[in-house]
């Protein structure tokens, strides 16, 4: 349930429309000539793009409800190098080449479980997959994120997402979670670096299998994990429902770089290779353009950053060949 403290802003949320100017109708030729470069997959198109859309539109200081691609709109608040907004706000979209899989895995009344959901962008492009049938449950533990995500759920009159603000682990507990001081204002973490504030927020810790025997949540089809260098945790609690017979297709967020809480990230591709006879697959060109799907065979194969796509047999007899190399 959509929490009420926040409420009250709401009546005031036509504030937030843009208005109609000069401004909003260059950004609107621009995303079309943006669409145009993702949809076809143009080399040094993510680079080329995110150039031209810093020299030639100028981002708001004020939060915007804006238009994205996919048919619902986002209220955006803005800050220094806020990479998810920006995208947003230019291209109308945020990882397309991520949410290109979700749409061809995710059919009318799924269930789709979101964990890490930042402002909502693919939650809410889920809940219109699976429509008013299936469901979406969505965490995101950042208060202040999980602010603005209720009110994209509101805005967009949504009533199959079922928000949560608390994160997902190994196990029951607390823990503090730590807002970035560098880039991206709605990205946070439960991992302590010399990139997040010092002064962190409590939030409650679930293991995912506890949260779904207790809300009776059954037949998931795709969980989605990206939460800062967390993965592992979270995939240590999802142990029952992935070694189910119908255990979800699962997309979780790859780094080689940052720091993993509980092991290395190395771990995350053992942890998920040896456990249900998943196939482990990564997109062919990223997550900012339109590819398909190559599969990962060994440790030689895993991208330095991106997701990994996971995927037991049964799955894959319900994914047209075509997503796949």
């Amino acid at each position: 349930m959509i929490k009420k403290s926040f409420l009250n802003e709401l009546s005031n949320i036509n504030d937030y429309d843009f208005d109609f100017t000069k401004e909003s109708l260059k950004r609107e030729i621009f995303r079309k000539f943006a669409r145009f470069f993702i949809k076809n997959s143009l080399p040094f198109s993510t680079g080329l793009l995110s150039l031209l859309s810093d020299i030639f539109l100028k981002k708001p200081e004020e939060p915007v409800l804006v238009d994205t691609n996919y048919g619902f709109k986002l209220l955006l608040s803005f800050s220094e190098d806020n990479i998810v907004e920006s995208n947003i706000y230019s291209f109308g979209t945020y990882k397309p080449g991520t949410l290109y899989i979700i749409e061809k895995c995710l059919d009318f009344g799924d269930v789709f479980v979101d964990i890490g959901a930042n402002i909502g962008m693919m939650s809410l492009y889920a809940s219109i997959l699976v429509g008013n049938r299936g469901k979406v449950f969505a965490f995101e533990a950042n208060p202040t994120t999980f602010d603005i995500f209720q009110k994209n759920i509101f805005i967009n009159s949504v009533s199959n997402i079922h928000p949560q603000d608390s994160a997902v682990g190994s196990k029951k507990g607390k823990a503090k979670i730590y807002q970035s001081n560098k880039i991206n204002c709605h990205k946070a973490s439960l991992i302590k670096s010399d990139e997040t504030l010092e002064q962190g927020s409590e939030v409650e810790i679930f293991a995912l299998d506890d949260f779904l025997k207790q809300n009776c949540v059954e037949n998931i089809k795709f969980l989605k994990i990206n939460v800062g260098g967390w993965e592992l945790e979270v995939l240590k609690g999802t142990a029952e429902i992935l070694t189910s017979k119908k255990a979800p297709i699962v997309c979780v967020e790859y780094s080689s770089s940052p720091t993993v809480a509980g092991g290395e990230a190395k771990d995350i591709y053992e942890f998920l290779k040896n456990i249900n006879n998943f196939k482990i697959f990564k997109q062919q060109k990223g997550c900012d353009k339109i590819s398909k799907l190559k599969e990962i065979k060994s440790f030689k194969d895993l991208p330095k950053c991106g997701n990994l796509f996971c995927f037991t047999d049964y799955q894959l007899n319900l994914i047209s060949d075509d997503l796949f190399v």
